[in-house]
């Protein structure tokens, strides 16, 4: 009884990406209540101007829209452990619009290691599925941005 209460618990859990619509930047992020209910709320953060949202300071910094059409569930089902270590995972060895860490604080290595393990286990289990949302406006022209956080790789 104790795993089917555990499985049900963490059903609508995810790690997810928004790309930037604007540049080659994502952000990462973790949610225990579905990814919808958490697109809801970031794309609230974007029309209130919530600076204490990543997408919103890219946005206001560069003139990038998230693009909400191409979000990924990178992993689901997820403890809520594991989701904030993988979520830390992707923002230290990715190239994100992310201005947080996380929850949990990993240094390069052990991130990069951690980050190509779950790469790995979602291509062997075909793990990673797109969800849909109404799209962004397009941008006029394509902006690079200067990123601080480059990829590892």
């Amino acid at each position: 009884m104790k795993n089917q209460e555990r499985t049900e618990k963490n059903k609508d859990s995810a790690v997810y990406k928004i790309p930037c619509g604007g540049c080659s930047s994502a952000y990462y992020g973790e949610t225990s209540r579905g990814v919808a209910t958490r697109i809801r709320e970031h794309k609230n953060d974007m029309r209130l101007h919530k600076t204490t949202n990543s997408m919103v300071v890219h946005a206001e910094e560069y003139g990038h829209l998230p693009d909400w059409a191409n979000t990924e569930i990178l992993h689901a089902g997820l403890n809520r452990l594991a989701r904030r270590t993988v979520e830390a995972a992707y923002i230290v060895t990715e190239e994100t619009t992310n201005h947080k860490e996380g929850f949990i604080k990993l240094a390069r290595a052990p991130a990069g290691i951690i980050a190509a393990a779950v790469r790995s286990h979602k291509r062997q289990s075909g793990s990673r599925s797109g969800i849909t949302q109404a799209t962004s406006p397009p941008m006029n022209q394509p902006v690079t941005c200067p990123n601080p956080r480059q990829p590892v790789r």
